[in-house]
């Protein structure tokens, strides 16, 4: 048994007084939380470093008088009042928020900006105010609605306050100076101190160190809604419905893209690394693939990958994730995986700001909402799959507690209370349920409780599973079990009398049986033979594709001869899709294997009558074709043309997928290893040399189709 001795050498100041109706000090270590105890303003945490923090609960809990709390198996927080009840702090340890009750100037929070470890500025409908991190304490800085905030090298800070200037003040000294630039998105400062503004009349460049006002950039005089600078200086922005970038000292260049979606309107951007950017607009996201300025790839998620309609902003931050603010909350791609968060779960409110999200060095994430700023402590815990744990509360039949015995046969309803464990996802669980012999298939619901109207006698079982949908979470079944007597006539005297009358016509029925039984041996006999023919077939298809497998093949070429009637000849012909690999590192093994399967269809439906198609392991696909031989090239011209022309749909992008190919003849009386080994040759030099053609291998004699 473990024992924890804890030690105090010091309380927070502010539990120097516990209260009149407590007589004890409560203590719950955590690892995650560190100390936990109460005062007479809150909860506090004592740090391994040995500083005490309060614990940001809801702006509710501020005005009541605190009796006790407790951490449940899954670290949500549970608070006991004084005259107030029990209530459950949201997101407790992963989201601390900041609203105006708790000192901020205004709940709508429009951007924030690191500037040092015990300082974080917030833009607000009110002005800007200064938050310290350690200690939450909040100071108002500046007065006027503020939307965008930007830092340059000299520690001062610039930002737009109105519709038709942007400010640039010394946060030290309280100086500052204006500059006529009119209806500011957001503010991008350069690493040589030049300022870019993003307006709806376009992009303007200022240069603080002269006396000229903010210039225009030519090319640029379209609505741009945000903007990002890389670590190189490259300058990533919105322009209109277009992708423009700007190397250090250089004229703004256009990616060539046309949005895979003709009605996306681009409002928000983030870079990811040197050649992945996303781009949120209205409907979903675009991750795009380029290389300088060209199009590489676009993948679209839409409202089905995210949990809102509207999109306000896209960040990466340091770990490689993608967070998507919307009006629904917040979702987080990982590169694997979505995970999503909303008021439900501890954020400050589901509509979220534009170009709200941002991250300090620290790793945390801080999101601007509608209704208050939310500090994201441990973004990790979103993609913690945590398992569900639904329970049967009661069950009751006829209005009286079902305790497991059989109940006595009558026409009485049943009612199954039922519910989950997991209170941090209580908004986001269903339940999936079943009673057997009752219900046709499953039921799917977001209530609590079942009623039937009456429960047919015998025993039945009640099957219950608790899942989310949001996250793909599924609890393992809970089964209850369910007793309900026969009636009179069908109890055993009934079942005796019955089969007395079964004696009586028992002759009768013994040759009617006899016959039926006759019929259905050889019913089973027949779906005996038909499921092994079907096993048969299954062990020469390929499972993916539905092709000829290896082995099929293999088959196939032990069984023909060398040489085709009339003067055609057998051809073996190996085929490989090029860069496969590249296709499953990009858009993932799924992808790979719906090329496969589209890829196969393809092969398939070039296929003339006496000739064969298969898979033969991996992206290779072996064909048996039959043709004369001043044929054979233009025959696969013919193949390279329909499987290749039209591009392959894959994760919403056209991608063209191209193959090599070797091939050779079967000679008259040659095994068909020896054949195999030529072609594959001559597919290893048709890949060396450059992919996508085709090469023949005539006894040790190459040749190519023409053209290649």
């Amino acid at each position: 048994m473990e024992h924890n001795t804890v030690r105090i050498s010091h309380l927070p100041a502010q539990s120097r007084h516990i209260g009149t109706s407590i007589n004890f000090l409560k203590l719950i270590p955590r690892k995650k939380f560190g100390l936990l105890t109460q005062g007479n303003d809150g909860i506090f945490s004592l740090k391994p470093d040995g500083r005490w923090s309060a614990a940001i609960l809801s702006a509710d809990s501020a005005s009541v008088d605190l009796a006790s709390f407790s951490l449940d198996p899954q670290d949500n927080l549970w608070v006991g009042t004084l005259g107030s009840g029990l209530f459950r702090a949201l997101g407790y340890g992963v989201f601390a928020n900041y609203t105006h009750a708790g000192g901020l100037s205004r709940n709508t929070v429009w951007q924030t900006l690191y500037v040092a470890e015990d300082m974080l500025l917030v833009a607000t409908d009110n002005g800007i105010d200064s938050l310290n991190p350690l200690t939450s304490k909040i100071r108002h800085l500046r007065d006027a609605s503020t939307y965008t905030l930007a830092r340059d090298n000299d520690g001062t800070i610039w930002s737009a306050s109105n519709s038709h200037e942007i400010v640039n003040f010394n946060p030290m000294n309280g100086e500052e100076k204006s500059y006529p630039v009119s209806y500011v998105n957001d503010i991008l400062i350069d690493r040589t101190g030049i300022v870019w503004c993003l307006t709806d009349l376009g992009v303007y460049r200022l240069d603080p160190t002269t006396d000229t006002a903010p210039q225009l950039v030519p090319g640029l005089a379209q609505p741009s809604p945000a903007g990002v600078i890389m670590q190189d200086g490259t300058i990533w922005l919105l322009s209109g419905k277009h992708l423009y970038f700007m190397p250090p000292g250089s004229a703004p260049h256009r990616l060539e893209i046309e949005w895979s979606q003709p009605d996306f309107n681009p409002l928000s951007l983030t870079v990811k690394s040197a050649s992945e950017i996303w781009v949120g607009g209205d409907g979903g996201v675009i991750r795009v693939m380029h290389d300088g300025n060209v199009l590489v790839s676009q993948t679209y998620f839409d409202r089905s990958a995210l949990i809102g309609d509207s999109i306000y902003s896209v960040f990466a931050d340091s770990r490689g994730w993608i967070w998507v603010g919307t009006n629904r909350g917040v979702a987080v791609f990982n590169g694997t995986r979505w995970a999503y968060a909303d008021s439900s779960d501890g954020l400050a409110a589901d509509n979220l700001s534009q170009n709200a999200i941002s991250e300090t060095p620290d790793g945390t994430i801080w999101i601007g909402t509608a209704n208050g700023l939310t500090h994201v402590l441990r973004p990790d815990t979103l993609f913690v799959q945590r398992p569900l744990h639904p329970f049967v509360d009661s069950v009751q039949a006829g209005g009286k507690p079902y305790t497991g015995a059989k109940l006595p046969y009558r026409d009485a309803p049943l009612e199954i209370h039922f519910g989950s464990l997991d209170f941090a996802d209580e908004q986001h669980i269903s339940f999936r349920y079943q009673l057997n012999d009752v219900d046709p298939g499953w039921v799917v619901t977001g209530q609590k409780t079942v009623r039937y109207p009456a429960l047919p006698p015998g025993t039945h079982f009640f099957t219950l599973i608790a899942f989310d949908q949001r996250t793909h979470r599924e609890s393992a079944p809970i089964v209850v079990r369910l007793c309900m007597a026969y009636p009179m006539w069908k109890r055993w005297e009934a079942i005796s009398l019955y089969i007395l009358m079964t004696l009586i016509v028992g002759y009768g029925l013994w040759n009617w049986r006899m016959a039926i039984s006759t019929r259905r041996i050889r019913t089973l006999e027949r779906l005996v033979s038909e499921q092994t023919a079907q096993l048969a077939q299954q062990l020469r298809t390929d499972s993916l594709t539905g092709l000829f497998n290896r082995r099929a093949i293999q088959e196939i070429l032990e069984n023909i001869p060398g040489l085709a009637a009339g003067s055609r000849t057998i051809y073996i012909v190996l085929i490989d899709i090029d860069h496969f690999k590249t296709i499953n590192d990009i858009y993932g093994h799924v992808a790979g294997d719906d090329v496969l399967v589209e890829f196969g269809r393809r092969l398939r439906e070039t296929m003339l009558d006496g000739e064969t198609i298969g898979r033969y392991g991996g992206e290779e696909f072996m064909g048996i074709i039959l043709s004369m031989p001043d044929q054979i090239f233009p025959r696969l011209a013919a193949i390279r043309e329909a499987v290749e022309t039209k591009p392959f749909s894959i994760s919403g992008a056209d991608v063209r997928v191209t193959f090599s190919a070797g091939i050779t003849a079967l000679h008259l009386n040659e095994g068909w290893v020896q054949a195999v080994a030529r072609a594959d040759f001559a597919l290893y030099r048709a890949k060396n040399n450059g992919r996508a053609h085709t090469l023949a291998m005539f006894d040790t004699i190459l040749s190519g189709e023409p053209g290649s």
